[in-house]
């Protein structure tokens, strides 16, 4: 099991396709972490396309104000959809908090896939501390 690194992380689950990555989320967090996570799901039940994603953008935006006024810490993100939602995703939340991305692997489960930014508003400490837990995390 791993440990949560900051005091209130939140998984996100954005969905661009017909049917629900909620259930395959929440199995793998369960396996990897022994605290309960809060999941928060965006649902987009139709096609995410040029003429609509700024809609979906603007969507974007008004989660990010929700998650800043909630104090979120840490934001874990898992995408089914247009490989662009997630750099729009990374762009929306750039200097928000630090943000991992989830990738659903060719059999199906999900694995962590990257850092697309570390959190610029912790101290020197705080980052040295999470530094070190990635890099130990990282020699398992």
């Amino acid at each position: 099991m791993v440990q949560l690194k900051t005091q209130k992380p939140l998984q996100y689950v954005l969905e661009g396709v017909l049917r629900s990555i909620k259930k395959a989320v929440d199995n793998y967090l369960k396996e990897r972490y022994k605290y309960p996570i809060m999941v928060t799901e965006y649902a987009v039940m139709t096609e995410i396309t040029s003429q609509n994603v700024q809609k979906h953008i603007d969507n974007l935006s008004k989660i990010k104000t929700d998650f800043q006024s909630e104090g979120v810490t840490e934001l874990h993100l898992f995408i089914k959809g247009p490989v662009t939602m997630g750099t729009i995703i990374g762009a929306i939340c750039d200097n928000l908090v630090t943000v991992k991305l989830y990738h659903n692997n060719r059999s199906g489960e999900y694995e962590e896939w990257t850092v697309l930014h570390s959190a610029k508003s912790l101290n020197l400490e705080e980052r040295i501390e999470y530094r070190v837990a990635d890099l130990i995390e990282g020699g398992k």
